[in-house]
């Protein structure tokens, strides 16, 4: 099976922020991404409670001390109101779609990119 390339949001813990493509099964990559193994937090749910995004983190983020990613967190945010001062992401993070129903994940929806113009000021 070929790893078909997918669209993310990379977000960097200075509140930078980059669409990249990577290879949705490319693990090395997405987990180079983040520096270390990866953690799902499911955002933006349909009416069926189904996250039609995914903000991926280091799973160790928090324990290596790494720099809070306020832009991220605002992001979520935004996508999650009712995470809303409860928790928050560190280090850098991607953002991709939500699972397919084979589980893989998909390229990031388009609303993610309109919500980040919005948190960031950036049209």
């Amino acid at each position: 099976m070929q790893d078909k390339p997918i669209r993310i949001l990379v977000i960097q813990p200075d509140g930078s922020g980059q669409p990249q493509e990577v290879g949705r099964q490319d693990l090395a990559t997405l987990q180079g991404i983040v520096g270390g193994y990866l953690q799902a937090v499911p955002a933006l749910f349909n009416p069926e409670g189904i996250p039609q995004a995914l903000i991926w983190c280091n799973d160790d983020g928090k324990n290596q001390h790494m720099p809070i990613n306020h832009r991220a967190t605002a992001l979520w945010w935004a996508l999650d109101p009712d995470m809303r001062g409860h928790d928050h992401l560190c280090g850098t993070v991607f953002i991709s779609g939500g699972p397919d129903e084979d589980s893989d994940i998909r390229t990031i929806p388009d609303v993610i990119e309109q919500v980040w113009a919005s948190v960031t000021g950036m049209s």
